[in-house]
């Protein structure tokens, strides 16, 4: 089994790895870089799900025509949504597979600290201002910030693998999912 990840980063790369050979442990998981689409910090639910669906759907188009064959396609893309008043970072994940059947799932949301949420909501990404914070680089390559703030109890792709997980449910039920159509 060949699964492709819409993106070069390690942890979302790894999230995937993860869910995936838990049910097809020779599965190859690999990543390529393509456009999400979407702004950098995604502002809202529609903004983040459309991110992980056009990173999935560009890694399916990319493998077409490089003549790479796979059996699923997987795009990871976070982003703020607000609920309740409040606004939380989550990771939306779509999964297509050769059929153009899609699938979604979310990780866990947290909560956005108040002093970020102005710069977050002009536009500048959580991975930027939580490096700025405590003066490292590059965090959304390695625990991100949901690392930070949980003092390294979970990292980012602990984050996704729940989504990727959820996202994987209609393919391991496929019967149940995508029933086939009546003649």
């Amino acid at each position: 089994m060949n699964v492709l990840v819409g993106s070069l980063n390690p942890v979302k790369i790894g999230a995937a790895r993860t869910v995936f050979r838990r049910f097809f442990p020779a599965a190859a998981v690999n990543g390529i870089g393509v456009d999400s689409q979407v702004p950098h910090q995604p502002q809202n639910e529609a903004e983040t799900f459309a991110g992980a669906r056009n990173r999935a759907r560009a890694a399916q188009t990319y493998a077409a025509a490089q003549g790479i064959v796979a059996d699923y396609f997987v795009g990871i893309e976070g982003g703020l949504v607000e609920m309740c008043g409040r606004w939380f970072v989550f990771g939306a994940i779509g999964i297509l597979d050769g059929r153009q059947r899609i699938s979604y799932g979310s990780s866990p949301h947290f909560e956005v600290p108040s002093c970020l949420l102005p710069r977050l909501r002009q536009g500048e990404e959580l991975g930027h201002l939580v490096d700025a914070l405590t003066g490292g680089s590059n965090t959304k390559q390695h625990g991100g910030a949901i690392g930070f703030f949980t003092r390294g109890q979970m990292g980012r792709e602990d984050f996704y693998v729940g989504g990727v997980l959820c996202a994987l449910v209609p393919f391991l039920n496929e019967a149940v999912y995508f029933p086939p159509e009546s003649p």
